[in-house]
């Protein structure tokens, strides 16, 4: 596979990602890790197999340059040493091109044919191996350089066993997508880039906010812009390999079908891991107060809640809004849902209070209270040292109706994140 997507290179212009932002605080270990074992394979079969002519007696040369070859080298049914030989018998043009190829051939090239993943000759072995392998200097740039910039946010915010686990398994989500479109196919795939889309789709539905640092560079201009991240990985996610997967033929020696497996299999990955991280939120929340009627079949719920509300019963309150369907949620009043949420933040249950603002958030999108609710989960991931998340929110803040409080709050919100990087930043190089 090659890289996510190398730089634009025109001539004297370029344009690639550099960097992104905001960053959480912390040391992506998993990341680093995974680049280490990417770079040092490539480097160790560069240095012993690149500059190493095969065995004419190795049975993988002749199987190579039959794929390579095609009809050519199965009409010929001999061995490596004897098929420049046979080929003068085709002319000189095909001489040359069987002579080129043999002369190009490298013990790396027969080692990534081995274990790189083919779709007609499938195995578990080669499937992870593949993962690990690069077919040149630009391809393990290319992607180092986008496991690099968007990996570390990812691990951080799941955790490094989730990472990693993430991270192999959407590498077989890609090799699985490629391999469903090219059955009896014996050309082999290698490279992360499968398994970094997937980390890709996870940073587009969990940093729609961030920004990413793109440079740019014609002629005699130089600049780094900050463009939205889901622009970034939108575009390279049509525009790099839908487009190229539906209209250009496979041949083009890039594993478009991989890298969308990739992105999907991340996407839905952050998606599960959503649910899940709201179920524990539902699970661990209290047990409901018996003094306020429960049977909503009876009683009007958005009455029971607001009873709830103006008594100071907030323990009911709270299990009344988690268990009732959305379509009550719905007829709550809006500044009651936030006054429960301000009570639990006070009262230290921020998880309890963190889950009420994102129920209100997903079922009011046109509340006149949403900045306000955006506003304070902010403060709450700022609160818990969730740098990025909070970005989201305060950036949000800033692109609705909001009051010239909230405003002003989401500034100063914005300011602390980038004192806080800063900061961290700082200690990194110390």
């Amino acid at each position: 596979m090659v890289p996510q997507r190398e730089p634009c290179n025109t001539g004297v212009s370029m344009f690639f990602p550099i960097g992104d932002e905001p960053n959480l605080p912390g040391r992506p270990t998993v990341t680093y890790v995974l680049m280490g074992i990417n770079i040092v394979a490539f480097v160790l079969c560069w240095l012993t197999m690149m500059h190493s002519a095969p065995s004419g007696d190795d049975p993988r040369f002749f199987e190579y340059l039959q794929i390579v070859l095609g009809d050519l080298a199965r009409g010929l049914h001999t061995t490596p040493g004897e098929l420049i030989t046979n080929a003068r018998a085709f002319g000189p043009q095909i001489k040359a091109e069987v002579d080129a190829t043999i002369a190009s051939v490298s013990v790396y090239e027969l080692f990534v044919f081995e274990y790189g993943f083919k779709p007609a000759a499938p195995s578990v072995t080669d499937l992870f191996v593949s993962m690990f392998l690069h077919g040149g200097w630009m391809h393990l740039a290319g992607n180092m350089l986008y496991l690099w910039i968007f990996g570390d946010n990812v691990e951080l915010h799941i955790g490094k066993r989730a990472y990693l686990f993430l991270y192999l398994a959407t590498g077989v989500c890609a090799v699985v997508l490629h391999a469903a479109f090219s059955m009896n196919s014996m050309m082999p795939m290698v490279g992360a880039s499968g398994a970094i889309s997937g980390v890709l789709g996870c940073y587009f539905l969990w940093f729609p906010e961030n920004r990413v640092k793109m440079l740019v560079w014609l002629l005699y201009f130089v600049q780094v812009f900050r463009i939205p991240a889901r622009w970034v990985l939108g575009f390279y996610l049509v525009y790099d390999n839908l487009l190229p997967f539906l209209f250009i033929s496979a041949s083009s020696g890039v594993a478009h079908g991989a890298h969308i497996g990739g992105f999907l299999g991340g996407l839905g990955g952050a998606v599960a891991l959503n649910k899940l991280a709201e179920r524990r939120t539902s699970a661990a929340r209290p047990t409901s107060d018996n003094s306020i009627p429960m049977d909503r079949s009876r009683q009007n719920a958005g009455k029971v809640f607001s009873d709830a509300i103006a008594s100071g019963n907030w323990t009911a309150a709270l299990s009344l809004y988690t268990e009732m369907p959305m379509r009550d949620r719905l007829d709550l009043v809006d500044a009651e849902v936030l006054v429960l949420a301000d009570w639990l933040v006070a009262n230290g249950q921020l998880a309890a209070g963190l889950a009420v603002l994102q129920r209100f958030i997903s079922t009011h999108p046109r509340s006149p209270l949403l900045a306000r609710a955006h506003l304070r989960a902010g403060m709450i991931h700022l609160r818990e040292q969730r740098l990025p998340t909070a970005y989201q929110h305060f950036h949000i803040v800033l692109d609705l109706e909001a009051t010239a409080e909230e405003v002003a709050g989401a500034r100063t919100g914005l300011a602390e994140v980038e004192r806080r990087q800063r900061r961290a930043e700082s200690s990194r190089l110390h």
